[in-house]
């Protein structure tokens, strides 16, 4: 998961998603005919210890591996362009960028794992895919290998995965 939170009662709370970045929100809530605003902050977490901006870097990132995920269910069509970008923002040996790709990409997979579990076939082709990304990602850490090419191959393993 990208974040764990521990919930009321003690309980583990995954969030499926980017995590907001520190700052005050309003919202909405629109219901037959009635309007209801309000604003919350939202804090950083003080026992977490991190560079300015690189909050904002991995949300950035976040967003736009999302955004590559979501186009996986309008299939065939990929944007190359995104898939570059993201392969560009991992690039070099930091390992946050990819930490924060490989979680993105868990969290989706384990969101489609839960949609329709019923689908044997289509089970065991996702976890397949889980197992080969989560090698491939592990292989690039530990060996210092280019990113990029990670990205894509992810990318069509998960496309494989989904297509069924």
């Amino acid at each position: 998961a990208i974040a764990s939170f521990t919930a009321a009662g003690g309980e583990e709370d995954d969030v499926s998603g980017p995590v907001v970045l520190p700052g005050t929100y309003a919202v909405t809530l629109d219901y037959g005919g009635s309007r209801s605003r309000a604003s919350f902050n939202v804090a950083l977490d003080p026992r977490i210890h991190v560079e300015p901006g690189a909050l904002a870097a991995r949300f950035a990132l976040e967003q736009r591996i999302h955004a590559a995920l979501d186009a996986l269910d309008r299939l065939p069509a990929l944007n190359d362009n995104a898939l570059h970008a993201i392969g560009d923002a991992l690039a070099g040996t930091d390992p946050q960028p990819l930490a924060a790709f490989v979680d993105t990409v868990n969290s989706w997979l384990a969101r489609r794992l839960d949609r329709n579990s019923a689908e044997v076939g289509r089970l065991a082709r996702l976890a397949e895919a889980f197992e080969r990304i989560n090698q491939a990602a592990r292989d690039a850490a530990e060996y210092n290998l280019e990113r990029k090419p990670l990205v894509f191959s992810v990318f069509g393993l998960l496309a494989e995965a989904t297509r069924g």
